[in-house]
């Protein structure tokens, strides 16, 4: 260990020429200023370092002080935190998208029991149009074979018209 003994009561450090009032305080400035270590050639070795910018510090309180103010700390965690918000907005935009494709099947499927209802409702009015239709064209007939019959059975009195026309004007 490098000190130099100024005094009962001070110690020097031989790289920087600092003081300090006992050999501990004087043993921990060489195990952890970085500058008299790089000084004297040797290797910084720390648990405090910054994963953004590789900066060292010796202490816990200096270490927590440079995150504060390390920029490019500050960027990578934002950056960690907006890329975990990006990837939960992913999956909840999935989970909608998938939730959207299930309501346009559902509505496909309703459209098309709706056509099919409509298919069926027009099927029935034509079926009712033909019947009336043929009801229709049967009353018709009806009354042009009443022209064909002879005599007192073509007049009105067959069908209880006083008159005996064949026809009941309205």
């Amino acid at each position: 260990m490098e000190s130099l003994s100024l005094s009962s009561s001070q110690f020097q450090c031989d790289t920087c020429n600092k003081t300090f009032s006992s050999k501990y305080t004087l043993k921990t400035h060489l195990e952890k200023n970085k500058k008299c270590i790089m000084s004297r050639g040797g290797e910084i070795k720390s648990d405090f370092v910054c994963k953004s910018c590789n900066h060292i510090s010796m202490k816990r309180g200096d270490f927590h002080a440079h995150l504060s103010n390390c920029s490019k700390y500050i960027i990578d965690t934002d950056r960690k935190i907006y890329q975990e918000k990006i990837e939960e907005y992913c999956i909840l935009l999935r989970e909608k998208q998938e939730y959207i494709t299930i309501l346009e099947d559902k509505l496909k499927k309703y459209e098309k029991k709706c056509e099919d209802e409509k298919i069926e409702k027009n099927i029935a009015n034509i079926t009712n149009t033909n019947i009336t239709n043929t009801n229709i064209t049967n009353t018709n007939t009806n009354i042009m074979n009443i022209d064909h019959v002879p005599g007192e059975m073509n007049t009105g009195k067959r069908f209880g018209l006083p008159d005996g026309s064949r026809y009941r004007d309205l």
